[in-house]
């Protein structure tokens, strides 16, 4: 990774007086402990230097964020797409409208119709839902200090089209411009845009910031590809900035190899978008041969999960297996930030595919293999020294993860010691960011 912003943490700043406002833009509220993570240490890092600060968190289900983070909510858009849907709070008036026209379900099922009718549905709910959403949007940013886009794969249309995330930032961009309020973009990740419309939409997303910043090389390119000038420096994830809750204990220090494995949603016909049954059950039946060799070698295995949709995939991999496998294997408490960290801490070795279930083992200092379903986990690999230890999801064996794993048993402590040295590294890059936006002369301090 190369960056233009400091590479390591200014000195620690004396809490500061005031109470700004500032807003967190994340596409979270689902349970993704990824995004949860990610707004957990954005919230602590304006919380060091202005205790008395206001924090918003504009997310798709405010009341989530306001339990599980201890800060305001507020509804990210005014409607729900499939697979971008705002869970609002009726008592507080917040009813997003829904993501079809009334009278096109019958149409949508004519093939040729589908397309044009797809176009006339969003834009029509899109310009139905703006008024009311819109204008409250831009009370609460007038309102406000600072608005960031904190972390995340935020440049993505993948869940919900180029009206789901992509329009959102647009708006919240120009929102803040119109307001004269500051607007960042910071360690954001962008994935591949297909369509015209979200590639317009993000490149003036971001053209609007004041600052911004890329979570990885990848990102950063495809920024530039999109015709975004320089700089466009890259800062590593924000989780890398999360606090551990103790410190990371060596590995292979227990009687058993401590393996967890995380399961993902990937192709599961009952979330995914393009969901393969087929392909779904023989991921899992892979999985689940995982599991036993690893049963079979001697290891302590739990399961995990890191998003809401993945703990349906957990019960799926539970029941392939024998009933003396089931005994054997635990299945892990990790529905918060705080508990899944207190878990990542006091194993050997992790297994799994979602990004931030792989990042944020490593924050925890703990060796990881990927079975990996999209570039930017091959890229977190890459960048972490572990290429030789991520594999694709399509096609890898049950044999070559067992293989895998075997082979790196003898080097596990010095895999463990090159991974903290890199995460070290990396959780003073996104310090100094921090500083940047919310020290003195940051963006927070130019109201």
């Amino acid at each position: 990774m190369t960056s233009s912003a400091p590479t390591a943490p200014s000195r620690p700043l004396a809490p500061r007086e005031g109470q700004p406002t500032v807003l967190l833009l994340n596409p979270s509220g689902w349970g993704n402990l990824g995004d949860a993570a990610i707004l957990d240490a954005t919230i602590q890092a304006i919380r060091s230097h202005w205790p008395s600060a206001r924090i918003v968190g504009v997310t798709l289900a405010p009341g989530d964020t306001e339990a599980r983070h201890g800060i305001e909510g507020f509804l990210l858009a005014g409607r729900s797409l499939s697979g971008y849907g705002m869970i609002g709070r009726p008592e507080r008036g917040e009813r997003p409208m829904g993501n079809r026209l009334p009278g096109v379900t019958r149409l949508w099922r004519i093939p040729f119709l589908r397309q044009p009718l797809r176009f006339v549905n969003d834009t029509a709910l899109t310009l139905l839902a703006e008024p009311g959403h819109g204008r409250e949007a831009a009370r609460l940013v007038a309102g406000s200090d600072l608005v960031v886009a904190a972390g995340g794969g935020q440049l993505d249309e993948f869940w919900g089209g180029p009206w789901g995330h992509p329009f959102a930032l647009y708006k919240w961009g120009r929102l803040a411009r119109r307001a004269r309020v500051p607007f960042a973009l910071i360690s954001v990740g962008m994935c591949e845009l297909e369509t015209a419309r979200a590639r317009w939409l993000v490149r003036r997303a971001v053209g609007q910031a004041d600052y911004r910043s890329f979570r990885d090389k990848v990102s950063s390119r495809r920024a530039e590809a999109l015709g975004l000038k320089a700089p466009l420096p890259v800062v590593p994830d924000l989780a890398y900035g999360i606090p551990l809750p103790r410190p990371a204990i060596p590995v292979g220090t227990g009687s058993a190899r401590r393996v967890g494995v995380s399961p993902i949603a990937y192709r599961d016909p009952r979330v995914w978008p393009g969901g393969d049954p087929a392909f779904f059950s023989g991921y899992v039946q892979r999985l689940a041969a995982v599991v036993r060799g690893l049963l079979a070698d001697g290891c302590e295995v739990s399961l995990f999960g890191t998003d809401w949709c993945d703990w349906a995939v957990v019960e799926d991999l539970r029941a392939v297996l024998t009933p003396a496998e089931r005994a054997a294997v635990r299945v892990a408490d990790t529905k918060s930030v705080s508990s899944l960290l207190e878990y990542l801490v006091g194993l050997d070795l992790v297994l799994a595919s979602r990004l931030h279930g792989l990042l944020l083992a490593q924050r925890a200092g703990r060796p990881t293999i990927a079975l990996s379903y999209d570039l930017k986990v091959d890229t977190l690999m890459a960048d972490m020294g572990l290429s030789h230890l991520c594999f694709p999801i399509a096609n890898a064996s049950a044999d070559t993860l067992l293989a895998a794993y075997r082979e790196m048993v003898p080097e596990l402590a010095a895999i463990q010691g090159r991974v903290m040295d890199r995460v070290e590294a990396y959780h003073g890059r996104v310090m100094a960011q921090f500083d940047q936006m919310f020290g003195t002369g940051g963006l927070l301090s130019r109201r």
